[in-house]
């Protein structure tokens, strides 16, 4: 977010709603993670059935565990995403374009 001050500015200046900007930075950040978590969880499928021997107590398709880790991951990445969205909707426009 710090690297985008001026963009996030920019828009600002010509229009976009503190709604709009918090949207956008979500997104970004959310988009990232969603790419993330499938890539993982089809890894994880693959891994899982060589794993199994080394589980213990679990199953490889454990329905708590592919439903939590993921849940608590997406929890983790929007309250991350949602603080710098927050900041960003806080920038003075006629500022942001001198600020590097």
């Amino acid at each position: 977010m710090t690297q985008r001050t001026q963009e996030i500015g920019i828009r600002m200046a010509i229009g976009a709603s503190t709604g709009a900007v918090v949207r956008f930075i979500f997104v970004e950040g959310m988009r990232v993670t969603v790419v993330g978590l499938t890539l993982g969880l089809a890894l994880s499928a693959v891994a899982a059935k060589s794993l199994s021997s080394q589980l213990y107590g679990v199953t490889p398709w454990d329905p708590a565990t592919w439903l939590t880790a993921p849940a608590v991951l997406l929890a983790v990445a929007a309250l991350a995403s949602v603080i710098p969205a927050l900041r960003a909707s806080g920038i003075d426009p006629l500022r942001a374009p001198r600020q590097v």
